[in-house]
């Protein structure tokens, strides 16, 4: 069968009703380079555009089941936008927080005991996440980690906003549950300080 000769429709519904694995590498090549582009103009950087554009083909092939796409073409733009979005208000988040803990952690601390804390941050976030149930987990990545709306969590999972809103809130409680300590640790740091 000649994919190239498909319309985007069929093309969508071969990957989803039979995970066509034909039909996505189709798309692909129909669209990575339009992705990539938009992705490019926005961000000014190669690298980072293709981790984009990777991303989010990769998301399409792992949710292929559980996006309900209408048109391919629109379907693609609107997630790059919310995409390079997500990497600002990423990149946003990371400058706040290196700002913060400039600002707020001793310096006469030596870096490893900095480094020691951050590995046992890391590990307890970690094991925080793997104590998640699975569609829980799912969400909370994507509101916490891809900075996505709850109407978008939504619409892509094929759930309700109440029920996204509910699996964030059960993720948050058990992340602070995990993390407790930490939080006693930086808010100390920060009253300590003013």
């Amino acid at each position: 069968m000649n994919y190239s000769l498909l319309r985007d429709e069929e093309l969508v519904d071969r990957l989803v009703n039979e995970e066509d694995k034909n039909a996505f590498q189709e798309i692909y090549n129909r669209y990575w380079k339009l992705i990539f582009l938009q992705a490019y103009r926005k961000i000014g950087s190669k690298e980072k555009a293709e981790g984009l554009t990777q991303d989010l083909f990769m998301s399409l092939w792992d949710r292929r089941n559980m996006v309900g796409i209408q048109h391919l073409s629109g379907w693609l733009n609107k997630s790059i936008r919310y995409a390079i979005i997500n990497f600002y208000k990423s990149q946003a988040v990371k400058e706040k927080y290196r700002q913060f803990a400039e600002n707020h952690f001793n310096s006469s601390e030596s870096s490893s005991d900095h480094l020691a804390r951050l590995n046992e941050l890391s590990e307890s976030i970690s094991l925080a996440m793997d104590s998640l149930p699975e569609k829980t987990r799912m969400v909370f990545k994507m509101s916490r980690e891809e900075n996505k709306p709850v109407k978008e969590i939504a619409d892509l999972l094929d759930l309700s906003e109440k029920a996204v809103e509910y699996h964030i809130s059960q993720s948050l409680k058990k992340m602070r549950i995990y993390l407790k300590e930490y939080l006693m640790v930086i808010l100390f740091w920060i009253f300590k300080t003013w």
